[in-house]
């Protein structure tokens, strides 16, 4: 008897440590979005969803980490074209864009940096989500380029315990997303 559930314990101990070890796997495996009509494509790790196909003017696409515990409430990563008017820069642009914003942007908490993205110029912009009692609730990240008249954007939000989780994964679809012709 007892090597009857010696043995079933340790079957079952390794379905466990397979089934972890295949989460894992397809963590670190990454899938290849690509769009000619939108004119880029970027790598998003495999568990992640793709919530919206293309947005309603058909310039964007939008993809969600899968939830890994009851707390992690949204994360939204929002990829995205638009005209750019010509004969303004990107500091202003995003000066533009935060104006934009209906709420939720905490001014002081805003940080950016110029770096490159598919080779060409961008800025890299983070800030803090506030509620309208200026309590934070959450993060913002936002790269955006432009090229030939056209805004790339690559927007990631979400509530202040998923956002630190699901960074690095978005950092990887940034440094991967490539603009092409």
């Amino acid at each position: 008897m007892n090597l009857f559930i010696l043995t079933v314990s340790l079957v079952l101990f390794g379905l466990t440590i397979s089934s972890s070890f295949s989460f894992v796997f397809a963590l670190n495996q990454s899938l290849t979005y690509e769009d000619p009509s939108l004119g880029f494509k970027f790598q998003y790790p495999a568990p992640w969803k793709q919530i919206l196909e293309k947005d309603m003017e058909g310039t964007g696409v939008a993809f969600s980490p899968l939830p890994t515990s009851p707390t992690e409430h949204f994360a939204d990563l929002l990829i995205y074209t638009t005209d750019h008017q010509e004969n303004i820069t990107l500091k202003q642009y995003l000066r533009e864009f935060i104006l934009e914003q209906l709420c939720c942007v905490d001014n002081q908490s805003l940080k950016y940096n110029e770096t490159k993205i598919s080779g060409i110029p961008s800025i890299n912009a983070s800030w803090n989500l506030t509620k309208e009692n200026n309590q934070v609730y959450g993060k913002a990240l936002l790269n955006f380029a432009i090229k030939d008249g056209i805004g790339y954007l690559i927007h990631y939000d979400a509530n202040l315990e998923t956002f630190a989780r699901w960074l690095p994964e978005v950092k990887n679809i940034i440094n991967s997303f490539q603009i092409i012709d």
